[in-house]
């Protein structure tokens, strides 16, 4: 009824002044009854018309970024399980996005009507799987990656697809087969990796294999298909899949990792994984309690994982490595302690913490506040 009334508007102005109409002289439930009535007309409409609808209000709402108008197009061409796509008209970058800011709104609650339109989420990351899963990335010559222009023009949604499909990915737990599938293949991780760094979006360093990419993303599911004799793989920046689950904060792929045999030592010249976990604020080195044997390992810098967290102010994470033995004392070259670092920078809770265990054992250790954590 509401949105019928929006037929009449000829201009975007028009419509935006309807919409405030509706809510003034309709009270506060008045959008959301309005987009109801939208949600239910769509889903009267004829199967196929129904699944092109749902499929652009997934992408006009859960998409990381609103679809180019090229982008859409083939978004709506994809369907799990295909192996190519044929180039499709439209190269003008026009961004398709939503009427009203109160659209995004309504589609992200969790509503009955929402909930019609099934796994929105799980949609977003099969279609970017199978566009990457394409036959036509999978024989590139990587020295003609950097050719993007012609690649990009053919296939329009490749770099959303490379930059974004981890991201939906991680939130897919049906997804690990899929994934699996293309990640041992080099010349699309390849361009994933060139679409990242082409596109500044984040992913690991080159010369990692499938296992370093699962653990960046938290893919959980992938992680059973890579582990083995791989688990502990340097890529090109000397660093593990551990690594990278530690420091993002992916305590269940990091637990999956140690079950596999990943070694919580090993360390590049800059960061062991310890190090990592103490940089990402988060309490996952409960779960690498085997490597609190090597809590005062330092890096090229001679900062230890304590000095890491004190720096940062992650009062949780330095409890955790205190608790486990840190050292307090151990000196940069220039002679500063986490103490003096966390003073610098007036980290109160960091001192009362750091003061507290100094008291306890004036040697510089712990040991005697051990837990049973």
């Amino acid at each position: 009824m509401y949105l019928n009334s929006l037929k009449d508007q000829t201009s975007m102005r028009e419509i935006r002044i309807a919409l405030a109409a509706f809510k003034q002289h309709n009270g506060p439930h008045a959008l959301e009854h309005a987009y109801d009535q939208a949600v239910d007309r769509i889903e009267s409409q004829p199967r196929n018309l129904h699944q092109i609808a749902t499929k652009v209000i997934c992408w006009t709402t859960r998409a990381i970024e609103p679809p180019t108008l090229s982008e859409l197009q083939h978004d709506l061409a994809v369907e799990p399980g295909d192996t190519d796509s044929t180039s499709l008209a439209g190269e003008e970058p026009m961004v398709v996005r939503l009427i009203h800011f109160t659209t995004q709104e309504y589609f992200q609650r969790p509503s009955k009507s929402v909930q019609s339109f099934g796994d929105m989420k799980s949609f977003l990351s099969r279609v970017c799987v199978t566009y990457i899963s394409f036959s036509a990335f999978s024989n590139i010559e990587t020295s003609k990656i950097w050719e993007f222009s012609d690649l990009i023009k053919r296939y329009p949604l490749l770099p959303y697809a490379s930059t974004a499909w981890g991201i939906h990915a991680a939130h897919d737990a049906q997804l690990s087969d899929e994934v699996a599938e293309f990640l041992p293949d080099e010349s699309k991780l390849e361009i994933i990796e060139r679409m990242t760094y082409k596109y500044k979006a984040p992913f690991p360093p080159s010369d990692g294999n499938g296992l370093h990419c699962a653990a960046f993303y938290d893919i959980l599911g992938a992680i059973d298909t890579f582990c083995g004799a791989n688990t502990n793989e340097l890529d090109s920046h000397r660093q593990t899949p551990l690594y990278y689950a530690c420091q993002g904060g992916h305590t269940s792929v990091v637990q999956r990792l140690l079950q596999y045999g990943a070694n919580t030592c090993q360390s590049s010249q800059m960061n062991s994984p310890l190090h990592a976990a103490a940089q990402a604020g988060d309490l996952i080195g409960a779960t690498l309690r085997k490597a609190f044997d090597n809590t005062n390992v330092s890096t090229y810098f001679w900062m230890t994982p304590l000095f890491l967290a004190s720096t940062l102010g992650f009062t949780g994470m330095a409890e955790l490595l205190i608790s486990y033995g840190a050292n307090l004392d151990t000196q940069s070259p220039d002679g500063q302690t986490a103490m003096t670092i966390a003073s610098k920078t007036g980290l109160e809770d960091m001192i009362k913490l750091l003061i507290a265990a100094k008291s306890v054992n004036g040697s510089g250790t712990s040991a005697q506040i051990k837990n049973d954590r």
